[in-house]
């Protein structure tokens, strides 16, 4: 079983693949929905055994998984399966997100957790109690040891994010907040 992700409302090629190379097959994939309705599309020959079609986004209206069982038939009414070959599945997980914002969201988790992560521009109170910091976050160590510390340019090769984080004190030794404020 593959496992297949699709954005909601988006589009999606699914394919099966026959091993002998049939090409003579009639081949339907069964989808049932997180909310457990169905829905059948038709599969059409691509080349040396392979089955595909695209499923259009409206049939992805809400995220979760679904689940995709591809039933070969010999004959084009769909009435008579193939029972020479196996049927095979794939869940589709559908998000809100495409992957692209998924990774970005997880660059940004990984330098919060300080992977990659440069902190400069201190500052100290009298009490040396930290008042203010940066905190920038580099798509590689290579880029956060050639990074530059204590310099305002914010260009700097690689460089993901970058945050600002601010601390109040009630008195000394009791911090009473500290925000963590996204610059870029």
């Amino acid at each position: 079983m593959a496992t297949l992700t699709a954005v909601v409302n988006t589009d999606l090629k699914i394919s099966c693949l026959v091993e002998d190379g049939n090409d003579l097959l009639y081949p339907q994939a069964t989808i049932t929905t997180p909310d457990s309705s169905v829905f059948v599309v038709n599969l059409s020959h691509d080349s040396l055994g392979r089955y595909e079609t695209t499923i259009t986004g409206d049939n992805f209206s809400i995220t979760g998984v679904y689940y995709c069982v591809y039933i070969p038939y010999t004959d084009p009414a769909h009435t008579i399966t193939a029972t020479d070959y196996y049927f095979s599945m794939d869940q589709i997980l559908v998000s809100t997100a495409d992957i692209s914002t998924l990774a970005a969201d997880m660059a940004r988790s990984l330098g919060l957790e300080h992977d990659n992560s440069l902190i400069d521009l201190a500052q100290y109170d009298p009490c040396n109690q930290l008042v203010a910091a940066r905190l920038r976050i580099f798509d590689s160590a290579i880029n956060l040891n050639s990074a530059i510390v204590d310099e305002l340019v914010t260009s700097t090769p690689g460089l993901l994010y970058s945050y600002m984080a601010v601390t109040t004190y009630a008195r000394a030794g009791r911090m009473q907040s500290y925000r963590f404020i996204r610059l870029t």
